[in-house]
């Protein structure tokens, strides 16, 4: 389990237990949501996020929009 905890099932067989954020049969794959910046496609510039957890854009110096 890369993001979890292993719990065995019986003694041949094992489950991981995801922790927030990521999900999949070895917790190897993160959740959108824990990303804002996943939705963002930010082309000349950069992601980042507000302290609420709000993404934006920020241009470099030469673009805006």
């Amino acid at each position: 389990c890369v993001h979890g905890t292993c719990v065995p099932v019986d003694l041949q067989s094992y489950r991981c237990e995801c922790t927030d954020g990521f999900h999949g049969p070895l917790c190897s794959q993160e959740d959108e949501s824990s990303d804002p910046c996943a939705a963002l496609s930010c082309q000349h510039g950069f992601c980042e996020v507000s302290p609420p957890g709000q993404a934006q854009c920020v241009c470099d110096s030469d673009y805006s929009g």
